[in-house]
């Protein structure tokens, strides 16, 4: 008797779906940094995976990446928590989140406003995910912007992008439905521009354009309007030449 042994897969019945607290900030050019402490506004980021097929899920892993800082140094974001749901679930952190300049440097940003793993120094999370049949676990991110380098950095929009993504494990038994299950959290930040003249250009161009005004009713004079529109205003001097009407 012969004994065959076939590796089935199956299609997990995976819903995947994630919610954040912040999506856009705006940056106003006189916003103080001492009333925030150099400390932007906070986030709550949630990304859930529920199981709803009859079989149990394993040998899959949640990975996210959160883009912290510029690669000049400049920090984006402070990442201050992270947890999920459930108490047996093994994460591993990565990446340093907390050794950033406390004071920014200039830096161009105009030509890469996407910010994400690509291009940035990022935490990365990877946590292993086992759902019994209608579990669901979610995963917690808390921090807060960082407003000393948003003002600080060249740019008018820029977007911070956390991608959460599933892989499967090299033996897994599952298939997923998309070819690529991953979700993003986008934070729009939007810098006000700073609109005020300085005082001397205020002043520079009011008098120039008065001289220009004086320059402009001197040349008028010398072409005798004034005297031409006098003529025509005093009575008994005659009628006015036709050349001058």
């Amino acid at each position: 008797m012969a004994l065959l042994h076939f590796h089935l897969k199956y299609e997990a019945d995976v819903l995947f779906t994630r919610s954040s607290s912040l999506s856009h900030y705006e940056v106003k050019a006189n916003s103080s940094l001492e009333r925030y402490d150099g400390i932007g506004p906070s986030f709550n980021c949630v990304f859930k995976v529920q199981n709803l097929g009859f079989f149990p899920i394993h040998g899959v892993m949640m990975k996210i990446t959160v883009p912290i800082a510029t690669r000049g140094g400049n920090r984006l974001l402070m990442l201050r928590e992270f947890f999920t749901d459930q108490v047996n679930t093994s994460c591993n952190v990565w990446g340093n989140s907390t050794e950033y300049r406390s004071v920014p440097t200039e830096e161009d940003l105009s030509r890469a406003p996407q910010r994400n793993h690509s291009n940035s120094d990022v935490v990365s999370i990877i946590c292993n995910v086992r759902l019994a049949p209608n579990q669901e676990i979610s995963f917690y991110l808390v921090g807060n912007l960082w407003l000393r380098s948003l003002k600080a950095l060249k740019y008018r929009s820029m977007k911070i992008t956390v991608n959460a993504a599933l892989q499967r494990q090299f033996h897994s038994p599952f298939i997923f439905r998309e070819e690529d299950p991953s979700r993003q959290v986008t934070f729009e930040i939007s810098k006000q521009e700073d609109w005020q003249v300085p005082i001397w250009i205020i002043v520079g161009s009011t008098l120039g354009g008065l001289l220009l005004l004086a320059l402009l009713v001197l040349a008028l004079w010398k072409l005798g309007f004034f005297k031409s529109a006098k003529r025509k205003r005093e009575p008994g001097l005659g009628p006015v030449p036709k050349e001058l009407e």
